[in-house]
């Protein structure tokens, strides 16, 4: 039997158009994050042996800005493709209906954390900080933007854990079947 994991999202075309989506965002923004760094390193050599004024200022604050977009958005894709850190050895020992309850809560949990920590707090923020018009420092934008990768990335998680959950309710879901048996 095969047991690789593979993400739910190569039978839905919907949910194929948000990995997409994502992955692409993902690579222009690693892209991004990749020749900024690039830069702000030429330009501080540059500047060293006179070739340049001074480094530029801006990069070491954009990167830190591209590496939260990266981070978030990239934990929602891992949980996608379900490459996040799990211990399954315990729920393996249960029965297959058990281990359906103990996945669907799991995941509910998971749900309910991308909603109100991810989606309306990060909301929240990015609210509160637009009504205080806060820039950042050096780029000159609003900081509004750069806190916008919670709530998106609340809004791909929401999408890819109820796809799960639909998965395990309906016993589609792909990857290690939840009535497995142990193969010792």
């Amino acid at each position: 039997m095969d047991y690789s994991i593979q993400s739910s999202a190569r039978r839905s075309p919907v949910l194929s158009f948000f990995v997409r989506l994502l992955e692409i965002i993902l690579i222009v923004a690693m892209a991004a994050l990749v020749l900024d760094v690039l830069w702000g390193v030429f330009s501080r050599m540059f500047a060293k042996w006179g070739w340049l004024e001074s480094q530029s200022s801006w990069t070491e604050e954009l990167a830190r800005y591209l590496m939260i977009w990266v981070g978030l958005l990239g934990a929602s894709l891992a949980f996608e493709k379900r490459a996040h850190l799990g211990v399954d050895y315990f729920v393996g020992k249960f029965d297959p209906a058990a281990r359906k309850i103990l996945k669907v809560s799991a995941l509910g949990v998971v749900l309910l954390f991308a909603v109100f920590g991810l989606i309306v707090g990060g909301w929240q923020l990015v609210s509160r900080t637009l009504e205080l018009g806060q820039m950042t420092p050096t780029l000159g934008i609003s900081k509004a933007w750069v806190y916008l990768a919670v709530p998106l990335s609340g809004v791909f998680t929401v999408i890819f854990t109820s796809a799960q959950i639909f998965d395990v309710l309906n016993g589609t879901e792909v990857g290690l079947p939840i009535d497995a048996e142990d193969t010792e």
